[in-house]
């Protein structure tokens, strides 16, 4: 274990009665009584094995009496088959099923794209944040997350994505911030946290300690008012922070703390009375497991090694949501994957959604040709947009191009299928916060997907009707239409 605070009269045990195991355990209470507890991880990488641990820790400091909260900074997402194969998704299955809190946008997650890395935090049951990354100008993800404890305690919690990420995600609309506008972000950050009350502030920032513009390090030099910085990106150890910043993990005011990678080390900061300590430990001292998320893990490890899942896809797990309208489109010829993946997370194109239709439709013979100048006669999905466009389902773009590459949203998706269906029917999205926003050419089609059970809200009382449909969606979508019959 390595042990490192600043100004502490404070000696707490992280291991309780045998939850864990410390060689340090003697030196501190037999209980968490009023504590904060966070445990934080940092380019897992795939390396599932170690959900289980973290999660068993979680509860076991909860019995204790501790508010605990389950950070991770950053890529989780990449690195393996177990997680790559899914595009992140098998990742954010995991950390749902262990309990995660918060977790930062690192350079795996926006690695897989925009689109995928809002899918992501989509599927997430706990924020995904990053401060410093923009989409057309504006902030692309939550920043920042203030929990509270039963007893009043505050800890604000924001994220930083490396500036490298904006090269990984091969997007032009985006880009993440670098520089003296990060350190700006950061600040801005940090003040926001204090400012409302936060009795401890933590930046998750997966900046690493090797970059000289950019690093974590140099970041702290610059930015006053956080108390821990849970870092990643260089896969550190403390000893190697403590290395590279002449002895010590205090850079400023802020302790800087890392867990290396691949769950060799979990992070624990407890927090009680004004004080904090901060320490890591080998992820092999930690003897208990959640039996339910350590099913889940070899489950997933089992399909990466090659043991098959839902429909002979290696990305669909058995218990996800969309198993069964995976394997029902699959076996009804209306969808297909690629390589032994279904892709279930990958945004559905308009090329893709038409020829879904046309399939359903019994695939007609078609004739003429395509009235949109970007739709080559030879193109895989020609005939269906002939059709589609034909039988006034699709409209195009523009008077003269379709678009085939682009996105469909969850609106075009309920529009598209609303004119396959013969354009009539109705319903009311009054019960959602943001039916406002609903692109009026969509609405009727929207109230008419709502009122057939087709469309649900995505949130507490939210349709985002102009968020990209993923390819999972459309399947759960076409299932409902049918009623599992083609």
């Amino acid at each position: 274990m390595k042990l490192f605070r600043r100004g502490l009269a404070l000696l707490l045990a992280l291991s309780v009665l045998g939850a864990v195991t410390l060689a340090s355990a003697a030196e501190l209470p037999d209980d968490l009584e009023g504590a904060v507890v966070i445990i934080h991880t940092n380019d897992v990488h795939g390396s599932v094995d170690g959900y289980a641990k973290a999660a068993a820790m979680k509860t076991a400091y909860e019995a204790y009496g501790a508010y605990v909260l389950l950070l991770d900074a950053g890529d989780y997402s990449g690195g393996a088959p177990t997680v790559d194969l899914t595009s992140g998704a098998s990742a954010i299955e995991l950390m749902n099923a262990a309990g995660y809190d918060a977790a930062a946008i690192g350079e795996s997650e926006l690695g897989w794209g925009y689109e995928e890395a809002q899918s992501l935090a989509g599927s997430a049951d706990f924020p995904l944040l990053s401060a410093n990354v923009r989409y057309e100008g504006e902030t692309a993800f939550s920043a920042s997350k203030i929990f509270e404890a039963p007893d009043g305690t505050k800890i604000g919690v924001f994220a930083l994505t490396p500036p490298a990420a904006q090269t990984a995600a091969g997007d032009r609309e985006l880009t993440v911030l670098s520089g003296n506008e990060l350190a700006a972000c950061a600040q801005e950050q940090a003040d926001a946290l204090n400012a409302a009350g936060c009795d401890l502030v933590v930046c998750m920032g997966h900046l690493g300690i090797n970059d000289s513009t950019d690093s974590s390090i140099r970041l702290l030099q610059q930015v006053s008012g956080i108390d821990v910085m849970i870092d990643g990106r260089s896969h550190s150890t403390v000893e190697e922070i403590e290395a590279a910043n002449g002895g010590t993990c205090i850079v400023g005011e802020t302790t800087l703390t890392s867990t290396g990678a691949n769950f060799e080390n979990v992070g624990l900061v407890v927090y009680k009375d004004g004080d904090y300590v901060a320490m890591t430990l080998p992820i092999d001292e930690v003897v208990l497991s959640d039996e339910t998320v350590a099913a889940l893990a070899a489950e997933i490890q089992r399909i990466a090694d090659g043991g098959g899942s839902v429909a002979g896809y290696r990305d669909v797990l058995a218990n996800s949501w969309y198993a069964d309208a995976v394997s029902y489109v699959t076996e009804a010829g209306l969808m297909e994957g690629s390589g032994g993946l279904f892709q279930p997370n990958s945004p559905m194109t308009r090329a893709m959604l038409v020829t879904v239709l046309y399939r359903l439709s019994g695939s007609p013979e078609v004739t003429g040709s395509s009235p949109f100048t970007d739709v080559a006669e030879s193109a895989w999905y020609a005939d269906a947009v002939i059709w589609a466009a034909g039988e006034g389902i699709v409209q195009g773009q523009t008077a003269d191009t379709f678009a085939p590459n682009g996105a469909v949203t969850r609106e075009q998706l309920a529009t598209f299928l609303f004119r396959y269906d013969g354009g009539e029917g109705s319903g009311s999205l009054d019960a959602y916060t943001d039916a406002n926003t609903v692109s009026a050419y969509a609405a009727e089609a929207m109230g008419w997907a709502v009122g057939e059970g087709l469309i649900t809200g995505t949130g507490a009382g939210t349709l985002s009707p102009k968020t990209t449909a993923s390819r999972a969606m459309v399947a759960a979508l076409l299932m409902r239409y049918t009623d599992g019959e083609v």
